[in-house]
Parts: structure tokens; C-alpha cells; sequence
């Protein structure tokens, strides 16, 4: 009986050492992103050419408040009116991502700044590229992949103006299997002896 005291004991006290030691173990990873099609607005000069300017999208109005009637909004925006909805927009554009083939042989990659409508009833309105990748085809694919996104769940009732003027970016990376392929090697052949 003394045995399993002691045992209980020591078992207890080194239960309650390794957190005071500091002891963290393995950092738990953290969220990530599973696709890349979402970035921070960057370019100012790609907002000027639409009409509205970085400033204006940094400030908005507070968190609470809708944005006037004709304003540009981030589709990364905070504001809690919009956040709800515009992730919902943000996973479809995230489900009709996609990198182009054609862009894969000569491993192109870019950003490209694109701007829609969203109507009351969810369809896609006026559609552009404002900030282009400076490669025809990932703007290309840009536009394709919002087409493909749309139509969008109705604009809610407490978003009291439409059609909404949204802005994002959207990135393009060649992908690792790409890579290999351009540089002439199938890692699937290679021999593991």
C-alpha cells in the first residue's frame, strides 16, 4: 500500500512540474489557408483606376455600419454587417480556384486585382480586372474563376443597398507537381532503393 502512495505521489508532483518547468511539447500548428487565392489589397494605383482609393478601404466605416451606397469593399473586409456574407462569397471563389495548365509549362505566377458586382439575388454584375498580373492567361483565369464562383447566396436583408462593389486579389502559384514536371523530373519514377 506504502508503494502505490509513494507512486501516487511522485505521479502528482510531476504532473504539476511540467507546466511550471515551461515545458510546451510540440507548438501546435495553426490555421492555414488550404487554398492561396486570398492576399491583402496591395495596389493602390489598381484601386485609383476603379474609383476608390486604399485609404477609403482602410477606414470604411466602423465595424458595425454599412458602407455608403457605391462604395468599394475589401472582400477581406471586418466590418461585421459584411463578414458573414462575404466569407460565404470567399468560399465559393475558393472552391472554383483554380491555376491555370497553360500557365504551369512556363511556371507563371502573379497577383491579379479583379472587381465584380454582386446583385440582390446573388448573380455576378459588371466584372474586371483592375490590377492586372501583367500574364494574360492568369487574368484570364481570374475572371473565369469569379464567373465560375457566381451566382452567390442572396445579399442579406441587414445589407440594405446592391448591387455590392466588391474588390480582392487573387494569387497564382505553379504548383509543386508543375514545378517537377518543368524541370524534367517525375519524382513518382525515381527508384527507392
Amino acid at each position: 500500500m506504502r508503494r502505490h502512495s509513494r507512486a501516487l505521489v511522485v505521479c502528482a508532483l510531476i504532473c504539476l512540474a511540467i507546466p511550471a518547468l515551461g515545458y510546451a511539447g510540440d507548438p501546435l500548428p495553426g490555421p492555414q489557408d488550404p487554398l492561396p487565392s486570398r492576399l491583402p489589397l496591395l495596389d493602390e494605383s489598381a484601386l485609383d483606376k476603379y474609383g476608390g482609393s486604399l485609404q477609403d478601404l482602410s477606414t470604411g466605416p466602423p465595424l458595425d455600419e454599412e458602407y455608403p451606397p457605391g462604395a468599394v469593399i475589401p472582400l477581406d473586409t471586418k466590418n461585421l454587417r459584411y463578414f458573414s456574407y462575404f466569407t460565404r462569397v470567399q468560399r465559393s471563389i475558393d472552391q472554383s480556384y483554380y491555376y491555370p495548365k497553360e500557365g504551369a509549362s512556363e511556371l507563371q505566377n502573379g497577383v491579379v486585382s479583379i472587381s465584380f458586382e454582386i446583385n440582390r439575388d446573388g448573380s455576378l454584375g459588371k466584372l474586371k480586372v483592375i490590377g492586372s498580373s501583367g500574364k494574360t492567361i492568369l487574368n484570364e483565369a481570374a475572371v473565369t474563376i469569379i464567373q465560375n464562383a457566381a451566382p452567390f447566396s442572396n445579399i442579406p436583408s441587414r445589407i440594405n443597398h446592391a448591387p455590392l462593389k466588391v474588390v480582392t486579389n487573387l494569387l497564382f502559384i505553379p504548383s509543386h507537381e508543375a514545378v517537377q514536371q518543368y524541370q524534367g523530373l517525375n519524382l513518382l519514377s525515381i527508384p527507392l532503393d
